[in-house]
């Protein structure tokens, strides 16, 4: 059976912007807050009440762009780092049942944060390899609950916000999507004693590793060099953690799809795809141009290596 995973549909949906002034931590420290607006961070997503509504018209637009008939999705593949299972339980059977999803059985990913995207691919590489699959919904969606977190990410690396994303994953070819090459993750689970502030540099130090060797991993797999990838996604963390990621990976700045950090900031998981979807909405990127997908979590990091996938027209080079 093909295992090999093509990404296409994608889809999102924001709550309410909002100036980052109106985030409790940064209202009651002015300082703070030009630090953040200075490092590129300057509105977030506010979702009242739950996501469900919007898991629902993002799904819904992802499953009219593909032009799938809803037997065909065989599995929903839902990513949340903060998924409630009091509050949240019945979010992904109403989007199923709305959607007359009845051929779908739900699989919950739960501990990636940023890397539940790479963790998803895997998951959609085992599905098709055994056959128990063909076309999965991907959705990611995350609320920030503000009575008891905060939005502003460990060491203030990011402001995080509320936001639903949804593909198709499927394994037959497309022609306008993405193929998704490779997914590869680096584990570091002592990570979790690091988080007091405190220990800021051994966490940093920890975070350094984990990143350099899910890249790494990546490169040498598929027997790639930093200069093979014509853009860099990740998390919408601000400017000085992306610098920081840039000498880790020996790609420039100028490559990193940086346009949604002053925008909407950070939401999770869906920052990659949200990311994806710019750079076809906006026609910037070649038929087989490759892209690095690096997504952070609590103690594991994600590195997918990606190929655009489109009609070349005459005139379009392909390479």
């Amino acid at each position: 059976m093909n295992s090999t995973v093509y990404l296409h549909s994608i889809s999102h949906q924001l709550g309410e912007i909002r100036p980052i002034e109106e985030i409790q931590e940064l209202a009651i420290n002015l300082a703070l807050c030009k630090t953040m607006r200075g490092l590129g961070c300057n509105t977030f997503s506010r979702v009242e009440g739950g996501v469900r509504q919007l898991l629902l018209d993002s799904a819904r637009r992802t499953l009219q762009l593909s032009g799938l008939a809803t037997g065909e999705i065989d599995v929903i593949l839902y990513a949340s780092s903060t998924y409630d299972p009091l509050e949240d339980v019945d979010d992904i059977g109403f989007v199923a049942d709305e959607l007359k999803l009845y051929n779908a059985f739900p699989v919950g990913v739960f501990l990636g944060f940023c890397a539940g995207f790479s963790q998803g691919m895997c998951i959609a590489e085992g599905l098709f390899a055994a056959g128990r699959a063909k076309n999965i919904l991907f959705i990611t969606g995350d609320k920030i609950k503000e009575d008891r977190e905060s939005r502003l990410l460990m060491q203030n690396s990011a402001v995080i916000s509320d936001g639903v994303a949804s593909c198709i994953l499927t394994s037959a070819k497309v022609e306008n999507g993405y193929c998704v090459q490779s997914s590869v993750h680096s584990y570091l689970p002592s990570t979790y004693k690091l988080r007091g502030a405190e220990k800021v540099m051994d966490y940093v130090l920890q975070y350094s590793r984990g990143v350099s060797t899910a890249f790494q991993t990546a490169n040498s797999q598929a027997s790639l060099v930093p200069d093979d990838y014509s853009r860099l996604i990740t998390g919408n963390f601000n400017k000085a953690v992306l610098q920081n990621l840039s000498q880790l990976t020996g790609i420039e700045m100028e490559r990193f799809h940086t346009k949604n950090i002053g925008h909407f900031g950070h939401c999770f998981s869906a920052d990659l795809l949200i990311g994806l979807e710019d750079l076809q909405t906006e026609e910037a990127l070649e038929h087989r141009e490759r892209l690095m997908l690096i997504g952070a979590g609590g103690y594991i990091w994600g590195a997918s290596v990606v190929l655009r996938h489109w009609p070349s027209p005459a005139g379009r080079r392909s390479r």
